[in-house]
């Protein structure tokens, strides 16, 4: 996504596989960024689609158990995560996640790494659970009517990220 950083030409281009997630079926692609902080892309054919890497991302973040994923089909979600995308030089491009794959396979277990066999070993991680995420608000007085804000929105998060990290050059 962005021209930062050293793109090298991948020697597997176009060699195809099944996502290590969902299934579906992934391409190696032409080129990598070296300095690229998410969704780089794989060298080799293994790993996850865009779409499972983006469900990935919200684990690595810590926002997947606070994160509706009925959510990310809003427009006001993909500006703000084209932001952090861009800002991360990232190999993918805005254009090529579909939100509703996303949404539809939020549940699916994650690779977490290979027996001694090669089989993958998957792994479930918590998901959003609005009763539980009221009662923590409430819990810790954030929800409390004149106490805070109720419930910020993951954009609302997002962009106060931006705000509050050191500029980037990479626009």
């Amino acid at each position: 996504m962005s021209s930062k950083g050293k793109v090298i030409p991948l020697a597997r281009a176009g060699q195809t596989a099944p996502c290590d997630r969902c299934g579906e079926l992934c391409k190696v692609a032409a080129t990598r960024n070296t300095e690229a902080q998410m969704l780089r892309a794989a060298d080799r054919p293994k790993g996850n689609c865009v779409n499972c890497a983006v469900a990935e991302w919200f684990v690595v973040s810590g926002l997947r158990e606070t994160t509706d994923p009925q959510s990310l089909l809003s427009p006001a979600v993909h500006k703000p995560f084209e932001a952090v995308m861009r800002h991360a030089r990232s190999d993918a491009s805005a254009t090529e996640i579909r939100w509703d794959r996303v949404v539809q396979n939020w549940s699916l277990p994650f690779v977490v790494g290979y027996t001694p066999t090669g089989k993958p070993k998957k792994k479930t991680f918590p998901v959003f659970d609005m009763e539980q995420w009221v009662d923590r608000l409430h819990r810790t007085g954030r929800g409390a009517p004149g106490g805070g804000y109720a419930d910020a929105t993951f954009s609302d998060r997002l962009a106060e990220h931006l705000r509050s990290s050191p500029k980037n050059d990479a626009n």
